[in-house]
């Protein structure tokens, strides 16, 4: 399982001359499997209130 903040801040990874550091949180993409291959996961913030989100189905095992 993977949680991550809704708001963070990103002072610490900026230049002083940086205003503005901190951030909300609108995609996520999660790479599952190794270095030569796998699958890439995106997750988006609904930021509409207009779309109907699912889950992906589970991978298919060889028959």
């Amino acid at each position: 399982r993977y949680e991550f903040p809704f708001d963070i801040d990103l002072k610490e990874f900026c230049e002083d001359s940086v205003i503005e550091t901190d951030y909300e949180l609108f995609a996520v993409v999660i790479h599952k499997g190794t270095c030569y291959s796998g699958h890439y996961y995106g997750y988006i913030k609904d930021v509409d209130h207009i779309g109907c989100w699912t889950r992906p189905p589970p991978p298919l095992s060889p028959a």
